[in-house]
Order: structure tokens, then C-alpha cells, then sequence
């Protein structure tokens, strides 16, 4: 059902929205969708009705978007015509076509092909259509950049740490500049409806919601988009219980002035219900991830920390010996692998550390493994990661016995130290 925002958007670029437009929800048959395989004529019918046997009654189309009739959306792709949704699919949001990511050069760029009547009202609702999430979250990008849509991608930049050479970048990848799909009118009208998927409570019946009610607990005010969907087998729809379900939805945040997606996607949701969509997760992330893009303490004053902490930073491509001394003058304990520039630490940078852990610099040259022993596993854990070691810790405390598998393959032993020992003897 997150397809649905397409078809309303397509109606609204092609002057055919009508919110106000009523129509009868429940269940629909068209004389051209043919016969089913017990010769009955083929319907749609709206999620409610399926799990309820209910329906709303004579509803409008805003209504329709809210409450995620599949009804609704037939009687808008009657308005707008099969080949134009087509063309909006294919040629706009670009359904069918890779998103091409960095590190996805086998990504797949699914199947959007109707080519019968029932084929394309069934995919107005997502049935018959297949994407991946990176080909969402680009068609969904287009209403949170006034109109612009964008390709979603995971790198920004690639470097090397030794030269300083940058060998890839964002900023001058031609596949990553937004490209206008709708108007700035269109993405703003589709984000008032998402967010009503969330927020609208029907006036003359309040237990009318919008299919994402239940996400308007969290701190941060969002637009979103449910789906459902079932598992098929190979003899067709299990019955509806909790292990038949894949639920989704797109949520938009802050719905006011939007900074991220999420997508989020569950298969076989720990409830019997089809509108589960795991909301507390979901507002957690949204609004732990909101605080941290607007709260500029990523950048952390020192005087501000604790005296026993230290806030490190990004040290690659500056000289090892400097950093260790500048390191250690602020009383950090280092450890140092190989001379040069750094090209590698443990932890990563801007991480507020303990003094008393250790930070692992690497730069060019190798690091004597028989060197590991007597150490504590953690400082044993940090070198293995800086050396990209696949490390096989067996036990709890400080190295005692290494065996060198090849080169990149260790196996540790680990012991308890003896005070700690005599410390646990001594409590028993």
C-alpha cells in the first residue's frame, strides 16, 4: 500500500485529484478483470472488509488515502487512465530502473510489467510489483525535496588516508542530482496526506483512524505510509495470522519541514494483527535520529567532559609519531603499529573515551602478534580490529596462548589474571 502515494501524486500532477470525490469502499468488480479460477468474477476488495467483513460506506478519496482503501485507489486509476499511471511508474519514479547505489552494482531493478486490467488496479496497491528499498525511498524522496527526487546512495566520499587523494565524490557524481518529478504544489499536498495518515480521527466517527495512528506518540511530528502485504505459498494465501503478514511503512520526519525516511519493513510482526507496524521501534529511531542531526554535541568541548575522558578524533593521513605524543601528553594510553602516516584506528573517530582505554594507531608496517601476550582482551580485541585479524578469543582476561592460523587468522586463549583469581577464591 506505500505504492498508493504514487498513483495520488500522479493524479494530482494530471489536474485529476478530487479529495472531496465520494465513492462507494468495500469490495469492486470490473466486467474486464475476467473470472477467477472458480469462474466468479474477479474483485477487489478493501483490507477491512477482508479481515471485518466490513466497510466505511460512501467515503471521499482523502478518506480513501487515510484509511488505505484499495477500493479507493481503483476508482482514481479509472480517473487518471491505466497508460498515463504507467507512464508515471516507469518513466517518473522510474519502477523497474536500479537505483545504481555505490555498492550495489548487482542491485536489481525489480518488475513493474501490467499488462492486463486487474493487473494494473491490483498495482496501485503494490500487488504484482516488485522493488527493492533503495527504489522506495528514491520515488519517496520526491515529495521531501519539493518536487525533486534524488538517489539514495551510502558513500559521500572515498580517500586515501595516506596520500590524501580523493578518488570519489558525491558532490561531482552526475547520478545524484535531484531531478524534478512533480510539482512543489504535488510533494507539499502529499505530505499534509501522510500526515494525516497519522493524525486524522474521522469527525463523525471517531473510530475512523488513519492507518498510522498508532506512531503519533513519539516527540517528533511525522507523515507516514502503511503497508501490508501476505506470504504467498505455493498453494496460494495462508489464512490471516500473524505469520502470513509483511508490514511496512514509510514514515516522513519532521512532516513540517522533512530531514529523513524511514522505511521500515517487518516480516511475520509478533502479533495477530495486519496493522502492526512496530511503532515504538520505529518512533525511537526517528526521534533519536532527529536530536542527533540537530544537536551540534557530536562536536564536544573538552572542558566540557569529564577529566577522566577524552573526546578522539579522525587522526588518518596525519603522522603517527605526532598524534601519539599529542595523545599521550592528554593522557591517553596509545599503542603504536608501524611508522608514517596513519591509515587506520581503533576506536573510530569522535568517540569520548575513558583514559585509561587504550587508542590503537596504525600506519605502515606490521605488528608482531607474539606481542598480544599478558595483553587484556580488550587492548588484544582493538589490535586484531586495526589489523583487519580474524581473531578467536576463547576464555576471559589476558592472553596467555596464541595460535597463528595463517596470516590473518588467529586463535587466543584467554586467562584470569591472578589477583582477580584469588579475589574470586577468596569470595567463594
Amino acid at each position: 500500500s506505500t505504492m498508493k502515494t504514487f498513483l495520488v501524486a500522479a493524479a494530482m500532477e494530471e489536474g485529476k485529484w478530487n479529495p472531496s470525490k465520494v465513492y462507494k469502499s468495500g469490495t469492486v468488480t470490473k466486467p474486464d478483470w475476467g473470472l477467477d479460477a472458480n469462474k466468479k468474477p474477479i474483485h477487489i476488495s478493501d483490507s477491512i472488509y477482508n479481515e471485518y467483513g466490513l466497510d466505511w460506506g460512501n467515503i471521499t478519496w482523502e478518506k480513501a488515502f487515510y484509511y488505505s482503501s484499495n477500493v479507493g485507489m481503483v476508482d482514481i486509476l479509472e480517473t487518471v487512465t491505466n497508460k498515463v499511471w504507467e507512464h508515471y511508474m516507469t518513466d517518473i519514479f522510474k519502477f523497474g530502473t536500479p537505483v545504481s547505489s555505490e555498492n550495489m552494482k548487482n542491485e536489481s531493478g525489480g518488475d513493474w510489467t501490467p499488462e492486463y486490467p486487474i493487473e494494473y488496479a491490483n498495482s496501485t496497491f503494490g500487488q504484482g510489483v516488485t522493488v527493492n528499498a533503495l527504489q522506495m525511498l528514491r520515488g519517496y524522496s520526491a515529495f521531501t525535496n519539493k518536487g525533486k527526487m534524488v538517489n539514495p546512495h551510502i558513500i559521500q566520499s572515498m580517500q586515501d588516508p595516506t596520500s590524501g587523494e580523493i578518488f570519489y565524490n558525491d558532490e561531482t557524481d552526475k547520478t545524484l542530482k535531484p531531478v524534478k518529478v512533480v510539482s512543489p504544489e504535488t510533494a507539499t499536498k502529499i505530505l499534509k496526506l501522510l500526515k494525516g495518515v497519522v493524525y486524522y480521527v474521522d469527525p463523525d466517527n471517531k473510530w475512523n483512524l488513519g492507518t498510522a495512528s498508532a506512531y503519533k506518540n513519539g516527540k517528533v511530528k511525522i507523515g507516514a505510509k502503511t503497508g501490508t502485504s501476505e506470504i504467498s505459498k505455493k498453494d496460494g494465501y495462508e489464512a490471516l495470522n500473524k505469520a502470513s503478514y509483511i508490514s511496512s511503512v514509510m514514515a516522513v520526519a519532521p512532516i513540517d519541514d522533512p530531514q529523513i525516511i524511514l522505511y521500515s519493513v517487518v516480516v511475520a510482526p509478533k502479533v495477530d494483527s495486519a496493522l502492526s507496524y512496530d511503532p515504538q521501534s520505529v518512533n525511537s529511531i526517528i526521534d533519536n535520529t532527529i536530536e542527533y542531526l540537530n544537536n551540534d554535541s557530536t562536536i564536544i568541548d573538552q572542558k566540557k567532559i569529564d577529566k577522566n575522558q577524552y573526546q578522539i578524533e579522525d587522526y588518518r593521513g596525519q603522522d603517527i609519531k605526532t598524534i601519539d605524543a599529542k595523545l599521550k601528553k592528554a593522557g591517553v594510553n596509545t599503542i603504536k603499529i608501524g611508522n608514517g602516516k596513519i591509515v587506520d584506528q581503533y576506536p573510530s573517530n569522535k568517540q569520548v573515551i575513558s583514559k585509561n582505554q587504550v587508542v590503537i594507531l596504525r600506519a605502515k608496517g606490521t605488528f608482531d602478534y607474539h606481542k598480544l601476550n599478558k595483553m587484556p582482551y580488550n587492548e588484544a580485541l582493538g589490535i586484531c580490529y586495526a589489523q583487519d585479524w580474524d581473531c578467536q578469543f576463547n576464555g576471559l582476561g589476558n592472553v596467555y596462548k596464541i595460535e597463528k592460523i595463517n596470516e590473518t587468522t588467529y586463535k587466543i586463549d584467554l586467562e584470569v589474571p591472578k589477583d582477580l583469581k584469588n579475589d574470586i577464591k577468596n569470595k567463594k
